[in-house]
């Protein structure tokens, strides 16, 4: 209990959140951009392995949990180009066929 009202006021100092014990909290306008940013980061790199990389959903998941809290603007910024280059050009297109192909040959 001691460690999550550490982390409350923690965010409350960084201004994420409006917080005082025994009472509502709420984020801030900078904290609804962080969370908003942290959820589109999630939402794109789960689409980037899962539908991309064809990461079972699971996968996926996990390693976009790990991730978004870690990769920068910039790589973020290019991963999203790369996914709409791929979807313009249709670069994936036969790689589902590809992956299903090589399966037997990488175990």
């Amino acid at each position: 209990l001691a460690s999550v009202t550490g982390a409350l006021k923690q965010l409350r100092s960084r201004g994420y959140i409006k917080y005082s014990p025994y009472s509502l909290i709420t984020l801030t306008a900078k904290g609804e951009k962080l969370a908003d940013n942290l959820i589109s980061t999630h939402n794109l790199l789960k689409k980037l392995f899962a539908e991309i990389f064809l990461f079972e959903k699971k996968e996926a998941e996990k390693i976009s949990c790990i991730l978004e809290h870690y990769i920068s603007d910039s790589s973020i910024r290019n991963i999203k180009r790369f996914m709409e280059f791929s979807d313009k050009y249709k670069i994936f297109e036969k790689f589902p066929e590809y992956l299903k192909d090589s399966k037997e040959e990488i175990k």
